[in-house]
């Protein structure tokens, strides 16, 4: 499934941080120190359950299950960093030309040893959905990746961000809240996003933010799904 050449920016999957905790305005009062969008690192909880097939090999494929995902935050009081869960319904439909996968997020689920139900990384209700076309497709600075790529998180209290990649030729960013947005643009070779437009309070590009958001591809854990690319021969791709 082209996961890890699909992240569109250099990351660790605990990117977060103060930023996107300041911009998701996670509630002061439980002093909840991983809420915002990656402030921690999503881990598997177990094994997938209710896993199904459907497709047609080699055309197109879709896998959906229901994967637990644990919420690790370092450094914190709970047994083995791990404050909570959630369960995460994944759906994933795959062709030579797209690859589509949806995430939906349950209701965060606090480890016995969390009374007060903090460090939850602010995901309950969150979808997730990461599209690419043409995966496998094209060729950058040596590297196999995709023709276009669009991530878009909608978070329950209606923040969203979006990141549109044409890898080697620009990455887009965008976010909007309630009230404010915000709009990017990085070209191919440069590392230096360029502002199109804002109506924010704080207009400098919100790096944690994104990376906090980037960071849901890699943490989620599927990488048990087989990829597309292993239902062709050899060199066929």
């Amino acid at each position: 499934m082209l996961k890890q050449s699909r992240l569109l920016l250099t990351l660790g999957a605990a990117a977060g941080g103060l930023a996107a905790a300041a911009f998701l305005h996670a509630p002061a009062a439980n002093a909840d120190a991983c809420d915002g969008l990656g402030g921690c690192t999503l881990e598997s909880g177990g094994s997938p359950t209710d896993v199904e097939y459907s497709g047609f090999r080699p055309f197109f494929e879709e896998w959906t299950d229901n994967q637990p995902t644990n919420v690790d935050a370092a450094g914190s009081p709970f047994v083995n960093d791990v404050s909570g869960s959630y369960d995460v319904s994944e759906t994933d439909i795959e062709s030579p030309y797209i690859d589509d996968v949806t995430y939906n997020f349950g209701t965060f689920t606090p480890a016995a040893d969390n009374s007060s139900g903090i460090d939850s990384d602010g995901l309950s209700g969150a979808t997730v959905y990461d599209i690419v076309l043409d995966p496998g497709g094209k060729t950058v600075d040596g590297a196999t990746t995709y023709g276009l790529g669009n991530l878009n998180v909608f978070l329950a209290d209606g923040n969203h961000v979006e990141i549109t990649s044409d890898p080697g030729v620009f990455t887009n960013y965008l976010y909007n809240t309630p009230t404010e947005s915000g709009d990017w643009i990085e070209y191919g070779g440069s590392s230096t996003p360029t502002l199109v437009y804002d109506t924010l309070a704080n207009p400098s590009f919100p790096t944690e933010l994104f990376n906090g958001a980037s960071s849901l591809i890699g943490g989620t854990p599927d990488a048990w799904l087989p990829g597309f690319d292993s239902m062709f021969p050899p060199g066929l791709l």
